[in-house]
C-alpha cells in the first residue's frame, strides 16, 4: 500500500477549518500514517457529495431568486402619458336610427354626441347630429367645441371654458 495519509491530512488541514467534518473524518482515516479502512473513504466521499449537492441547491435557489427580482425590475413601468377612458356611455348604437354616446378620458378630454333620424322612411330622410367635445390645450386653457350637423351642414361653436 502506498502512504497517502500525510498528503491527505495536509490537504484537509490546509483547506478546512479545525472543526470541520472533513478533518474529523480524515483523522479517523489515519492510523500510523496509513488509511485504515476503505469504507471510511466512502464516508468521506459521501459527505463531500452531500455538501456539493447542498451547495448546488443553494446556488440554484439564489439564482432563481435573482431571476425573479430581475423579472420584476424589468417589467414595463406605467407611463404617465398613457390615456385611459374614465367614463363611457353608449345608448342604441346598433346602426339603425339615432344613437347616443359619450366618454371622458384621463387627460381631461370629453366627447358627447347624439343623433336623431329625421323624416324616417321618406325621400328627405336625414341624420341630425348634436354634440360637443372639450380638451385641455398645451397652454392650460380648456376649450369646448359644440356642433350640429344636419342637412344644412356642419356648424361648430368654439368656447374658452376655463384656464
Amino acid at each position: 500500500m502506498c502512504n497517502t495519509a500525510p498528503r491527505f491530512s495536509a490537504y484537509i488541514k490546509a483547506d478546512a477549518p479545525k472543526d470541520s467534518r472533513y478533518l474529523r473524518i480524515g483523522r479517523r482515516l489515519r492510523t500510523k500514517g496509513r488509511l485504515r479502512d476503505r469504507s471510511k473513504i466512502n464516508d468521506l466521499v459521501l459527505v463531500f457529495f452531500n455538501e456539493m449537492i447542498f451547495l448546488l441547491l443553494f446556488v440554484t435557489q439564489v439564482f432563481v431568486i435573482l431571476a425573479l427580482i430581475a423579472g420584476v425590475l424589468a417589467a414595463p413601468q406605467s407611463n404617465p402619458n398613457d390615456i385611459t377612458i374614465v367614463n363611457q356611455e353608449e345608448v342604441n348604437n346598433i346602426g339603425v336610427g339615432g344613437y347616443h354616446f359619450s366618454y371622458e378620458q384621463s387627460d381631461g378630454q370629453k366627447r358627447e354626441e347624439t343623433a336623431e333620424l329625421k323624416n324616417e322612411g321618406t325621400e328627405n330622410e336625414s341624420l341630425s347630429v348634436v354634440g360637443s367635445f372639450s380638451f385641455i390645450a398645451p397652454d392650460g386653457h380648456t376649450y369646448r367645441v359644440d356642433y350640429t350637423a344636419d342637412e344644412n351642414g356642419f356648424h361648430p361653436t368654439i368656447n374658452l371654458v376655463a384656464k
